[in-house]
């Protein structure tokens, strides 16, 4: 543990192992001011050992949270001013903090929503150690508009998402996928030869109701590319029934793949409501952005 903050007026809870600048480990480090006015970059540098320059930065990319009257949020503005009895908590990645997002591709701009490529190594969506590798905070910066995120894609997986930029369009997006009206189609290589016949899957996934169908759309060497309809949203779903049939994704070590990662899993086609009309919109990934189009 590292010492206390020396300034009385502050109490400092930091978890690491010794004094000095942290480096290269993940690290909780928890501050309580106990005046009003106090700099929340001051209490985090002199506590941490990094520098002000470098707590600004990882405060912009969402690795600072503030408690305050038993609510909690992400805290990025440099010059905010605490209050007696605020706790700010700085969860510091360097290995996160450093990452560069990917970028992703708006395809559809409907002004209360749009649909978005999402590459491979950019997240659906942010973690205490921060957010800036995120689609929803990349857009929100690149936009300079709101984003509610209605749906995720794993961070391996590329391919499309439905972003909402309104609370009314989130709300009826959200009701759409919860039931059921929401078709997504992927893509994927797993190991071995498939069988030719169409396979539906309702293995349960966590305890709930999980529905995959499944359909071989060629073989590749030693590998099958498969057509994947999820019906239910369970997490890692097509992953895990495809794994469940003794077919992994091709680099999936997380489900029983012995080979080198990454796997690929893209979302090529999604079908929904548009939530201003009701008019079911389809929306395809253009053959430039999909992986398996480059493979024919």
């Amino acid at each position: 543990m590292l010492p206390k903050h020396s300034r009385q007026r502050s109490r400092c809870t930091p978890t690491r192992a010794s004094p000095g600048p942290i480096s290269g480990t993940d690290v909780e480090i928890s501050i309580s001011a106990a005046a009003d006015g106090e700099s929340p970059v001051d209490l985090l540098a002199a506590a941490s050992g990094l520098s002000k320059t470098r707590v600004k930065t990882v405060m912009t990319r969402g690795a600072v949270w503030l408690l305050r009257g038993g609510t909690i949020r992400r805290l990025r503005r440099a010059k905010a001013a605490l209050r007696q009895n605020d706790q700010v908590t700085m969860w510091y990645s360097e290995a996160i903090i450093d990452t560069v997002a990917p970028q992703p591709e708006k395809l559809i701009d409907e002004g209360a929503w749009s649909v978005w490529f999402k590459p491979a190594g950019l997240l659906s969506s942010g973690s205490r150690y921060g957010d800036h590798c995120a689609i929803n905070r990349v857009v929100e910066q690149s936009e300079d508009r709101p984003v509610f995120l209605v749906h995720r894609l794993d961070a391996q997986t590329e391919g499309l998402m439905v972003l909402a930029h309104s609370k009314q369009s989130a709300a009826a997006l959200s009701r759409a996928f919860s039931e059921r009206r929401v078709r997504k189609r992927y893509t994927a290589e797993v190991e071995g030869s498939f069988s030719q016949d169409p396979v539906h899957v309702e293995t349960p996934i966590d305890g709930q109701a999980a529905e995959t169908f499944i359909t071989l759309a060629r073989t590749s060497g030693a590998s099958s590319i498969m057509e994947c309809r999820p019906v239910t949203g369970r997490k890692h779903q097509v992953r895990i029934h495809l794994a469940g049939l003794g077919h992994p994704l091709v680099g999936d070590r997380l489900y029983g793949s012995t080979a080198k990662p990454p796997f690929r899993l893209t979302a090529h086609q999604l079908e929904f409501p548009c939530p201003t009309s009701g008019e079911f919109r389809t929306v395809n990934l253009p053959p430039r952005l999909n992986q398996f189009e480059a493979d024919q």
